[in-house]
């Protein structure tokens, strides 16, 4: 093949066609994902289901995305990133809508299993197929824009979610869930995949290294560190704000996401020209000042503060140690970068709240369960990141090694 016929993303314009259908694809993704995630509970329950069980089915999706996220890479790297998104995607479709028409527990796990495998794939996938369109000296704008869409799902796909699960049930709306889906798989198939790097792995046996990059592991753990106190601020900022009066409290995603929309692009160019210290270090401060501002807050000012805090601490260090993983390998590993990347993520986020409802009640004095010792605690974590942080670049440092 002629040099003319290989497209080389690294010399395209960041806004390209391939580019838009990526972004538009991780919208689907993103609103598919948090279209089920209020809806399912509540659906669980009406059928009688105890909450106990219903959490634990909901729990499902995390631990079963976190042993398939490693093979997501994988596949990634040795087959193409475009077709294992044609098969997650469609997988996702198919078991979302499932959720409606196997109303039984063993039904519902099966499908909570299978949808969870599917998301980890097209999880993953995404930002590794859309990082091929995306120059290389703007990889961290890039990022920022692409994961844009993940903002987007955040900010309406549970208020759709429960809206059309109001308005036309549990069946139809899991049925519009699926399509969603559906409809990313349709993009993903209208994008001109350019040539993929490889490096004969596929003849070869299966190493660890095809599914954990042990270089990345402590990127992967001090972004981790940010999925605790978005774990638990999720979970118990609205029960936070009830036992405080505080009204309004929904509105903490939206101000998020609006923040989020502005920051993230202008980040990753910030990434692209200083590095990623320059973003590691402000996001753990504004971290841990969220913490404690959302601990003792008796306002709705406070909960606002709160969301700004986060999007700058956890909603842009997101993008830029992704950015990071992504770029610290050769093209052919960005699949094992990119699950590396979710590992510790995937732990911290799922485990927080479970570890976090155990701490509230040990921390809380009398009958009615207080937040506040969790959130502050939490903020500690933030401490240790910064300095675990400071101590690993000066390390990389010493070794010529730009973050």
């Amino acid at each position: 093949m002629s040099e003319t016929a290989v497209r080389e993303p690294q010399k395209q314009s960041l806004v390209n066609r391939d580019f838009i259908l990526m972004m538009l694809v991780n919208v689907c993704l993103s609103v598919g994902f948090y279209f089920f995630q209020p809806v399912l509970p509540g659906y669980i329950t009406s059928m009688g289901i105890s909450i106990t069980v219903a959490g634990i089915i909901a729990g499902l999706f995390s631990f079963t995305a976190l042993v398939a996220r490693p093979f997501t890479g994988l596949l990634s790297d040795r087959i193409s990133p475009k077709i294992v998104l044609l098969i997650a995607l469609p997988l996702e479709a198919v078991f979302g809508a499932g959720y409606g028409f196997f109303p039984s527990i063993a039904g519902l796990v099966f499908c909570r299993i299978v949808h969870a495998v599917g998301f980890s794939f097209a999880g993953t996938v995404t930002v590794v197929y859309g990082s091929f369109f995306i120059p290389k000296e703007r990889m961290g704008e890039g990022i920022g824009w692409l994961s844009l869409g993940s903002i987007l799902g955040t900010a309406i796909g549970p208020s759709i979610g429960l809206g059309l699960a109001d308005m036309l049930g549990y069946k139809i709306s899991f049925l519009i869930g699926g399509i969603i889906f559906f409809v990313g798989a349709v993009l993903v198939g209208l994008t001109r995949p350019p040539k993929m790097p490889t490096d004969q792995k596929a003849k070869r046996k299966i190493r660890f290294s095809d599914l954990i990059s042990v270089k990345l592991i402590p990127l992967s753990f001090l972004s981790g560190l940010f999925g605790i106190t978005n774990g638990i601020l999720i979970s118990f900022i609205a029960l936070h704000a009830e036992g405080r009066g505080i009204p309004h409290v929904g509105l903490y995603f939206t101000i998020m996401a609006v923040v989020l929309v502005v920051l993230r692009p202008f980040a990753g160019k910030l990434y692209d020209r200083k590095g990623l210290t320059i973003i590691a270090v402000p996001c753990f401060i504004c971290a841990f000042f969220a913490m404690l501002v959302v601990a003792y807050t008796t306002s709705f000012a406070g909960i606002a503060l709160t969301a700004v805090l986060m999007a700058i601490g956890e909603g842009t260090s997101f993008g830029a140690f992704q950015t990071a993983c992504v770029r610290a390998v050769p093209d052919e590993q960005r699949g094992v970068a990119s699950s590396t990347f979710y590992l510790f993520m995937d732990v911290f986020q799922g485990g927080a709240p479970m570890a976090g409802g155990k701490i509230a009640e040990l921390t809380s004095v009398g009958t009615q369960l207080t937040y506040t010792p969790l959130f502050a605690m939490s903020s500690v974590v933030m401490v240790f990141g910064l300095v675990f942080y400071v101590i690993y670049a000066g390390i990389q440092k010493k070794k010529g090694v730009r973050l």
